[in-house]
């Protein structure tokens, strides 16, 4: 991290006696240790959160992904258009029966309607 040699340590070492004394290095060690120990913590945590929400992040992405891949289905695609014609001549004959039932039902109409004048106009002695 700091690339910190013996020499270094031992310097860093000797200063801090000289300054802080003998007395009290003890103690500032220990508190110095409890900040390393609590910054390294907060640290921690930051980067767990970050790379949650970039796993998050990562994830949607993917997800979307797949989607867009799932809709890019090559033989739905040509199945699609294979059929096509057959669809559209399946509706267009749907339409027609419809067409065809719906004068046959007219036609049924036209058809009870004069049964029912001819049976009101019948004499009785028939």
């Amino acid at each position: 991290m700091f690339d910190l040699g013996w020499s270094e340590l031992l310097l860093i070492a000797v200063v801090a006696i000289v300054v802080v004394g003998p007395h009290d290095l003890p103690r500032m060690t220990r508190t110095v240790g409890q900040y390393v120990i609590k910054i390294r913590r907060i640290v921690q945590d930051l980067q767990n959160q970050f790379n949650d929400e970039l796993d998050k992040v990562n994830l949607d992405e993917v997800t979307k992904d797949i989607g867009e891949l799932r809709n890019l289905n090559p033989a739905r695609k040509f199945r699609k258009e294979l059929t096509k014609p057959f669809r559209l001549a399946a509706d267009e004959l749907t339409g027609k029966v419809n067409k065809i039932n719906q004068e046959g039902e007219a036609e049924d109409e036209k058809a009870e309607n004069i049964a029912v004048r001819l049976h009101e106009e019948k004499p009785d002695g028939f």
